[in-house]
């Protein structure tokens, strides 16, 4: 019965380094969107979602995160998650 709301803290395209080009399954250089963002629930502060997004995903726009979850904006796009 909470009201919950997202403000993103920081959205910025960039490119893979070794780390995260591994752990995505990605090639280095590659562009990626790393976004962190704070979750709320009546205004308190719930947690800190910290967020790289591979190729496929770095249009997510600021607007998009803020108003959508993570997750509902990937089914959008195809992904099944598990």
């Amino acid at each position: 019965g909470q009201h919950p709301t997202t403000i993103v803290v920081s959205h910025v395209r960039m490119t893979a380094d070794d780390a995260v080009a591994r752990d995505l399954s990605i090639r280095k250089g590659d562009p990626v969107l790393r976004v962190v963002r704070v979750r709320y629930a009546d205004g308190v502060p719930l947690a800190v979602l910290d967020n790289t997004l591979p190729p496929d995903f770095v249009d997510f726009t600021e607007e998009e995160l803020a108003s959508r979850g993570l997750y509902q904006l990937l089914r959008t796009r195809g992904v099944s998650l598990r």
